[in-house]
This record gives C-alpha cells, sequence and structure tokens, in this order.
C-alpha cells in the first residue's frame, strides 16, 4: 500500500508549511531540501493525479525561489563549459 505514506507524507508537508517558510532564510542546504521536498510532491501528483498543467507550474514557481549561490555556480559552470568548448575549436586563441 503505497497510498497510506504518500498521505501522510503530503499531509505533514502540507502542515509544516507555514513553519518552513518562516526558517526559509536561515540557511541554503534547508532550502534546497524544502525546495525538493515539495517539488517532489508535484511529481507525486503528476503520477497520481490528473490535474493536468498545475503541477508543472506549480514546479516552475517553486524553482523562482531556488538561492542565488545556485544559480551563480550553474552560471560560472556554463561558462567555464562553453570557453572550453571555445578553446577546442580554436586553439591558438
Amino acid at each position: 500500500m503505497v497510498s497510506r505514506p504518500l498521505t501522510l507524507y503530503v499531509w505533514w508537508l502540507e502542515l509544516l508549511r507555514p513553519a518552513l517558510d518562516v526558517f526559509a532564510g536561515v540557511a541554503m542546504p534547508f532550502r534546497l531540501a524544502m525546495m525538493f521536498a515539495f517539488i517532489s510532491l508535484e511529481i507525486g501528483f503528476i503520477f497520481n493525479l490528473h490535474i493536468g498543467l498545475f503541477p508543472l507550474v506549480s514546479i516552475s514557481s517553486i524553482l523562482l525561489f531556488t538561492p542565488t549561490e545556485v544559480w551563480d555556480g550553474c552560471i560560472s559552470g556554463f561558462g567555464k563549459a562553453r570557453r572550453g568548448c571555445h578553446a577546442l575549436l580554436r586553439p591558438g586563441v
């Protein structure tokens, strides 16, 4: 029976949501863990409920609250990969 643990997961996550919002500015790992929890909740909705585009819109709105450090790391990683590609194409530059 998968539905019982999933029901408890959703219930506790929704119950604790206001308290988690208060601590959102505490630490980046905590914020990322909460984002992961709520995105996993929405993915569960995709597979178990037929509610259209709501879970995808909700996931995109959750991603708006990604900490700045994560986006900075993605951009710097993308810049390094891009420079590596240019170096392969034009080794003299």
